[in-house]
């Protein structure tokens, strides 16, 4: 079966909560190797990292959605990578997907 990676979804969604077992199973049993679950706000970022932990195959970006910018006065890339302490980084799921052919 080929693997399958999932380059975005938002299983934070409200429509998900208590049902995450379940998502994560059926996308397993379907080929899907690693999942990674979008932020669009900064205030998400928890969720998601706590999300990433539960499952080993998902992994969290960290950012805000073009459309949520305005919201934020001082957005900069600092602020966004104090906010990758506990991140399953992306890049690694892309390197292992790959057979860890690539050193990131």
């Amino acid at each position: 079966m080929n693997k399958i990676i999932d380059s975005h979804c938002h299983l934070n969604f409200p429509e998900f909560k208590g049902k995450l077992d379940e998502i994560v199973k059926r996308a397993l049993e379907k080929g899907v190797c690693r999942m990674l679950t979008i932020s669009t706000k900064l205030n998400e970022i928890n969720e998601l990292e706590s999300i990433s932990k539960s499952y080993s195959e998902v992994y969290n970006s960290v950012g805000v959605h073009p459309h949520e910018c305005k919201s934020y006065e001082n957005l900069s890339l600092d602020n966004l990578t104090k906010h990758l302490g506990g991140a399953q980084i992306w890049a690694k799921v892309v390197s292992e997907a790959n057979g860890g052919a690539h050193k990131i």
